[in-house]
């Protein structure tokens, strides 16, 4: 087996602290813009794009205030793409809804699908995240269909993103709910952008 080396634990340990004050602004940011819900699709890609322009910037020193970054992407991403994520929003919830239905029943044909629907969901959340990153700084529109074939390239990667997903909200929701609800979404962000290939993340879309 490959020793863990001592100081790069340390060094992603330290980037880890450096990161939680940033992460907790963005999920409060995140909560506040998310409350009338029909932008909380809107919300979720403002986060997207700030923890990326944050984490791309870092390397160059050139420092924005996290609340500037978030609410400048908020009115951007707004204006480019209000119809089609209030359409996700209610999408998300009815979902959601569904799901939370479907489980208060035991028997398990319901419980089967109350299961495929949160999968759905958590596929559906995948492909919004690549379409995000996919729309670029040329601030254009990229359908649905064209993201979802961008993330079905690699179905490895796919996996290895719900499971990372999985295992983070697992692993809040075991230390309890306050650090789901302090980092859960911000989190969930910063692992996406680190699984996510260098070639998805500097794409840039003309049509």
């Amino acid at each position: 087996m490959r020793k863990i080396d001592p100081q790069r634990l340390f060094n992603g340990l330290i980037t880890w602290i450096n990161w939680m004050p940033k992460l907790i602004l963005l999920q409060f940011l995140w909560l506040v813009c998310s409350l009338p819900f029909f932008t909380v699709a809107t919300a979720t890609r403002s986060m997207i794009v700030a923890i990326k322009q944050i984490k791309d910037t870092q390397e160059r020193a050139e420092q924005e205030k996290t609340t500037t970054i978030f609410f400048t992407k908020f009115s951007e991403l707004w204006q480019l793409n209000k119809k089609k994520d209030i359409v996700f929003s209610f999408y998300s919830l009815f979902l959601l809804i569904d799901h939370s239905i479907l489980s208060r029943f035991p028997q398990p044909l319901f419980q089967v699908m109350a299961t495929m629907l949160i999968v759905i969901f958590m596929i559906c959340s995948l492909i919004f995240f690549y379409q995000t990153l996919l729309m670029g700084e040329k601030k254009q529109q990229v359908s649905f269909f064209y993201a979802f074939y961008q993330a079905g390239r690699s179905p490895k990667r796919v996996l290895l993103h719900l499971f990372w997903t999985i295992t983070l909200l697992l692993f809040f929701g075991f230390f309890g709910p306050a650090y789901l609800f302090l980092v859960g979404m911000s989190g969930c962000c910063l692992i996406q952008l680190i699984i996510c290939p260098a070639s998805i993340t500097s794409i840039q879309i003309s049509h």
